[in-house]
């Protein structure tokens, strides 16, 4: 773990949302949601067909703890205590300043402002530590409210990449966003 990233296990949002370093003791709430909204992440996701059971779950939360700050940083969403989502950097490129953000949320908690201000917290974080500079949101070109989340935190378009990511059978076209502080 880079040693800047310590003081970043939680972020504080607002008086609502919190961010917390992903670790194996959230597992079973995590998987709940997931497998509750299995279907409708999987629109634009790949890996929630991969999530089967709590072990599914258990082994994700595991790895992902044990490579927090080296070559990404997952955080749980929570939103009034109860857990919303899903924060991340996919992909942390220190050597360049580079952090791939990644995020979802279940349906009962989207439209709350919750994927904004926590990405717009998570830039001010990590930015603010000096560790990243160049922030990329990838996702589908027809995942809409994706897309809008770039647009409204002042990402800039920097192009589509056609049949770049596969969804199920399908691949679908993903636009490139970015920014940079």
């Amino acid at each position: 773990m880079t040693k800047n990233i310590e003081n970043l296990q939680a972020i504080a949002v607002g008086p609502s949302i919190n961010l917390k370093s992903i670790s194996q003791d959230v597992a079973p709430r995590l998987h709940d949601v997931i497998i509750r909204e299995k279907e409708r992440l999987s629109e634009f996701l790949h890996w929630p067909r991969y999530i089967n059971s709590l072990d599914d779950t258990i082994r994700f939360c595991a790895t992902s703890e044990k490579s927090f700050g080296n070559s990404n940083a997952i955080y749980i969403a929570e939103f009034n205590g109860e857990l919303a989502g899903v924060i991340s950097f996919n992909n942390l490129d220190f050597a360049n300043g580079i952090g791939d953000i990644g995020y979802w949320l279940a349906g009962n908690h989207e439209k709350k402002g919750i994927v904004s201000n926590a990405v717009e917290a998570l830039i001010g974080a990590y930015a603010g530590s000096r560790l990243i500079r160049r922030f990329v949101i990838k996702c589908a070109s027809r995942n809409r409210p994706s897309r809008a989340v770039a647009e409204r935190l002042g990402f800039k378009f920097e192009g589509t990449l056609e049949q770049a990511e596969k969804i199920g059978n399908e691949y679908l076209d993903q636009r490139i966003y970015a920014r940079i502080v």
